[in-house]
């Protein structure tokens, strides 16, 4: 039987790779965004979650303590 969580992390990383390969340079995205839109897509997916995914990336930058993230 398959992890529930281990497939709800990787849903998550593709939905990043594919919302971050649209922005721009310095377009500034919050967790509490990606994760109301992935909920609407997917069930149950948490700020952690989506925090926890951005933070393994390399192609953006925590703005600020409060959840948003710069593409760089």
């Amino acid at each position: 039987m398959k992890n529930p969580r281990c497939a709800r992390n990787v849903r998550t990383r593709k939905y990043l790779d594919e919302l971050i390969a649209t922005c721009k340079p310095g377009t500034v995205l919050f967790t509490n965004d990606v994760s109301i839109a992935l909920s609407t897509k997917f069930r149950s997916v948490s700020n952690r979650n989506v925090g926890l995914a951005m933070r393994e990336r390399d192609d953006v930058e925590l703005e600020q303590a409060g959840g948003a993230w710069r593409v760089k």
